[in-house]
């Protein structure tokens, strides 16, 4: 897009490169709080979750707990996401093309034991989210918006103490 200046293109492509950077980093977070065994490393018949496990244990044997959810469904819907945002006159192409690629693609990888089938949903999800926000976050309409920060109060999982978080919402 750039060399051809095509700014759908070119705006497209930095899009889809927002939405895989932002979120390979949340899927990796959430792979570490959730903990759970690949069906090929797995302990039990569905395979264990170690929460929150420590990072150099994670890192000595990943399989055993990277299962949850799916990068590679993830980023594979956000690529989907961002294209479809992009050039919906092309959706009746788009739609049946990304049903087929992660139907065979969420099948391979439950054939060889990378993946359990309930780590797709959130994958899925997680892929819509961020490729929705990558998209939203470049659209011209969205310098208008205004800016603000929110505070909310929260609870800390690990000791059970009351905590007061803020957000700032662009």
């Amino acid at each position: 897009g750039y060399y051809e200046s095509n700014g759908r293109l070119y705006n497209t492509g930095i899009e889809m490169a927002n939405g895989l950077l932002t979120g390979s980093i949340f899927d990796q977070l959430v792979k570490h709080i959730a903990g759970r065994e690949s069906p090929s490393a797995k302990t039990e018949p569905r395979g264990n979750w170690h929460p929150f496990t420590n990072i150099g244990t994670y890192r000595s044997n990943t399989s055993k707990y990277d299962a949850m959810p799916s990068g590679h469904i993830m980023t594979a819907t956000v690529m989907f996401t961002v294209i479809e945002q992009n050039y919906p006159e092309y959706n009746e192409v788009f739609y049946p093309l990304e049903a087929a690629w992660l139907g065979i693609l969420g099948f391979g990888m439950i054939n060889v034991g990378v993946h359990w089938a309930s780590d797709y949903p959130l994958g899925i999800a997680m892929g819509y989210v961020f490729g929705k926000a990558a998209v939203d976050l470049h659209r011209p309409d969205h310098k208008d918006k205004v800016a603000e920060w929110r505070f909310f109060p929260g609870v800390d999982p690990l000791t059970g103490e009351t905590t007061f978080n803020t957000i700032y919402v662009f």
